[in-house]
């Protein structure tokens, strides 16, 4: 006959056995469950990084047909780019700001004398001076424009005595107005007398760039110009 501390041994073995096998169950369904789950996953996603890698390919592709393209362009406009600027150049022509470097241009050999356009004082030749420049022009806020003299004493004896000179070589700050109508009777006056208008260097002194505009506009109206940092 079999004691009670054997029977109690032998059902604890069998829960402790049961218990493993449902242990052991419990895993083998977790195994499976994730490796379906994960499968499942895997298939959504595999598509969307194969689409996604093929528009990545064809917008490579196509990159680099349009880098072809502007090479192509590139090397087509830089002899044309070359000739032009060369041409420019022998015809007295800034090639930076397209502006005469002086009263006159050359094309195909033969000298031209720069006429009025518009109205506009750069289209006459440029007053000679020592100096170069009559003025210095400062464009200031609140369309204001100051001016002073920029002439040398060997240039005084001709330069003072012209009409609106006074004004606008005051180191005033001068209206627009102002500005404008000595600087119409200065040009109108060696327009007459000498078929020229004065060179002057203009700074800006102001950030505000509807009042700057403005000012050089009115200054380039009468004045052949160069602008100065």
């Amino acid at each position: 006959m079999k004691g009670p501390n054997n029977t109690s041994h032998i059902r604890r073995a069998q829960i402790v056995s049961l218990s493993l096998t449902e242990i052991m169950l419990l895993l083998v369904f977790m195994a499976v469950t994730f490796s379906f789950l994960a499968k499942e996953e895997s298939e959504k996603q595999g598509p969307d990084v194969r689409g996604a890698l093929s528009n990545a390919l064809t917008e490579r592709d196509t990159l680099r047909r349009d880098v072809a393209s502007l090479e192509d362009k590139l090397a087509t406009a830089a002899p044309e780019v070359e000739r032009l600027t060369s041409f420019l150049r022998k015809s007295a022509i800034d090639p930076a700001t397209l502006k005469p470097r002086g009263s006159t241009i050359v094309i195909n050999g033969q000298t031209f004398v720069r006429t009025n356009m518009e109205g506009k004082a750069p289209g006459h030749p440029v007053c000679s001076l020592e100096s170069t420049y009559l003025l210095s022009v400062s464009l200031l806020s609140g369309g204001q424009i100051q001016g002073k003299k920029n002439w040398v004493d060997a240039d005084a004896h001709r330069v003072t005595t012209l009409p609106g000179v006074d004004v606008l070589s005051s180191d005033a700050p001068l209206a627009l107005k102002a500005f404008t109508a000595a600087a119409a009777t200065l040009r109108d006056f060696s327009l007459k007398n000498s078929d020229c208008v004065f060179a002057v260097k203009v700074k800006r002194e102001t950030n505000d760039a509807g009042a700057f505009d403005d000012e050089l506009r009115a200054v380039e109206q009468y004045f052949d110009v160069v602008r100065v940092r």
